[in-house]
């Protein structure tokens, strides 16, 4: 198989879409104009629900969380249910046995409260893994904002390692402290500043420290306290409305997501796992903010284990988006046979359901240098 030319595929695909806003530091978390558009999600559903995009050729089979758009069908069987949490946090049970648009029963408001998202994400290491598993790499906070008063700092820790010294720097904090344990905690988050983007680097005392990972834009800023108010507000309304916690936690998640919140946002996702909430959807949004900051082993792991939800559940679009993620991941690991065979199995799917732009997409990939 020729290289994957991806400068190229990246121009191609600027030129033919919107561009996709990557940069390192705080710049990557300035929140975009572009994304005000409002999502809609599946919250619970019983027997087989399915929906139609708005491109595609037929209904498909759908899964919780799934992310409904403006324009969107949606046909739960007869005897089936279907409750969607719009973009402005009500409620609507979508009438089975009859195709319904979102529209009416979710209808696209000026300023939604759930938003499309479409996080930008940092540099990839060309580093084996075999070689990022020596090193003491940063897990959380890693390009991202932060929430909580308390800041949980954590990492990779390391068999040939007793003790690391943790340096955390920016603006006037020039913080330092030795600790045997892979985790440490920062408490004196009133003196950070949000419009300063501070790094972190943890150095074992076998010498590797996490600046060899050589990856720009990990570290992370805190939440202004107008963006705080704003989050916390609309947390308040999940949490009082009367739907799962599945439902809560994942609609929260989303929060997180849109204010850049991303430790935030997969430590919530991690504890629907722990407590026995599956899904592909779940998996892949891990997936996805895994590679945004850089963890790209846990992001192939997650990919896979989303492709394996979506095959038992039979979420064809979750599917091909797993597939198409993790070639991806695939190529930025060095594995150009094996991420082009992945990438061709996305694209026989999305070309299946009609999925036109992300054909393209792929195909765009796929024959750029070819």
């Amino acid at each position: 198989m020729k290289r994957i030319n991806w400068f190229l595929v990246s121009l191609i695909l600027i030129l033919t879409s919107c561009a996709k806003a990557t940069s390192s530091g705080i710049n990557a978390l300035i929140p975009r104009e572009d994304s005000q558009v409002g999502i809609n999600l599946l919250i619970e559903s019983s027997g087989e629900v399915k929906i139609k995009r708005t491109n595609w050729n037929d209904y498909y089979k759908s899964d919780i969380g799934a992310i409904l758009y403006p324009g969107n069908l949606i046909l739960p069987s007869t005897g089936s249910e279907a409750v969607i949490l719009c973009s402005d946090l009500s409620i609507w049970s979508a009438p089975n046995g009859v195709p319904g648009g979102l529209a009416n029963g979710c209808p696209q408001r000026v300023e939604p409260i759930l938003i499309h998202a479409d996080s930008s994400k940092i540099g990839s290491t060309r580093l084996p893994s075999e070689d990022i598993n020596q090193l003491p790499y940063i897990i959380s906070p890693r390009a991202t904002r932060v929430l909580d008063m308390t800041l949980k700092i954590k990492w990779n820790p390391l068999s040939g390692a007793s003790k690391y010294t943790v340096q955390l720097r920016g603006g006037d904090i020039d913080w330092e402290v030795d600790t045997s344990a892979n985790e440490v905690e920062y408490s004196d988050t009133n003196l950070l500043d949000p419009e300063v983007w501070y790094t972190i680097v943890v150095t074992a005392n076998n010498g590797r420290s996490s600046k060899e990972e050589q990856i720009a834009g990990i570290g992370f800023s805190p939440l202004s306290r107008t963006d705080r108010e704003r989050l916390n507000a609309s947390v308040g309304q999940i949490n009082s409305l009367d739907i799962s916690e599945e439902a809560k936690s994942l609609a929260i998640a989303h929060l997180y997501i849109q204010f850049d919140l991303r430790s935030d946002a997969i430590e919530l996702l991690d504890q629907l796992l722990i407590e026995g909430y599956s899904s592909s959807v779940i998996y892949r949004t891990l997936g996805n903010l895994y590679e945004q900051v850089g963890l790209f082993l846990l992001a192939e792991e997650s990919f896979k284990q989303s492709i394996q939800f979506a095959e038992k559940s039979g979420d064809v679009e979750d599917l091909a988006l797993a597939k198409k993620a993790l070639g991806e991941i695939y190529h930025s690991r060095g594995f150009s046979d094996v991420s082009e065979n992945m990438l061709l199995e996305a694209l026989e799917i999305f070309e299946m359901i009609g999925e036109s732009s992300q054909s393209i997409e792929i195909r765009a990939m796929i024959n750029s240098d070819k």
